[in-house]
């Protein structure tokens, strides 16, 4: 391997379009408070965005994912989870289907979790499915179905400090197979 890639944990197209927009929100929403030197409505505003603003970004930028020729490398807002390609003893394709099963909570959804061998991804309104890529130094231990937030997933997906987690992609895919042993490699077929 040549070079370094990099990769955000999420593909959810929406949620990162959301989170852009309510960063300009909260610039401008700056800029209208410079002008009003910050009044209590202004404060208050601006304070409820920037609160938006970090738990978006750290749900769906964060962690960002370092992949080099030493290993796998997550950096969250206050974590570096560092995976060596010698330490990998179990790597599992994860695919999770969503839905919003009236849930009363906004932001919240059903989730079922399922080992895969073959990575699909698509979305349909209210429901999507998701594939990703989960190694680790230890067994890795599927999450229980049941309601999560949508701005929580890592936390569930990769919830040991020796588990990095991230989005299925080919490229990435490309990359793990020439860098571990075929024997790692094989555990993901017929793992459904």
């Amino acid at each position: 391997m040549k070079h370094t890639i990099y990769r955000i944990f999420s593909k959810n197209t929406g949620l990162i379009i959301l989170t852009f927009i309510c960063i300009l929100f909260t610039i401008y929403f700056v800029y209208l408070g410079t002008i009003s030197e910050f009044d209590t409505v202004y404060s208050i505003i601006v304070l409820c965005y920037i609160i938006l603003n970090i738990l978006l970004i750290r749900s769906v930028i964060f962690p960002i994912i370092k992949i080099n020729k030493s290993g796998i490398t997550s950096y969250g807002f206050f974590r570096k989870r560092e995976l060596a390609w010698h330490d990998v003893k179990d790597i599992k394709l994860l695919k999770s289907k969503t839905q919003n099963k009236n849930i009363p909570v906004p932001m919240q959804m059903y989730v079922e979790w399922k080992y895969t061998d073959s990575p699909e991804t698509h979305g349909v309104w209210m429901k999507r499915t998701n594939t990703y890529i989960i190694l680790s130094k230890k067994d890795i231990i599927k999450p229980n179905d049941g309601i999560y937030s949508k701005l929580n997933l890592y936390r569930h997906i990769a919830a040991s400090n020796s588990t990095v987690a991230f989005a299925y992609d080919k490229q990435v895919w490309k990359i793990i197979e020439e860098q571990l042993p075929e024997s790692i490699i094989y555990q993901v077929q017929g793992q459904t």
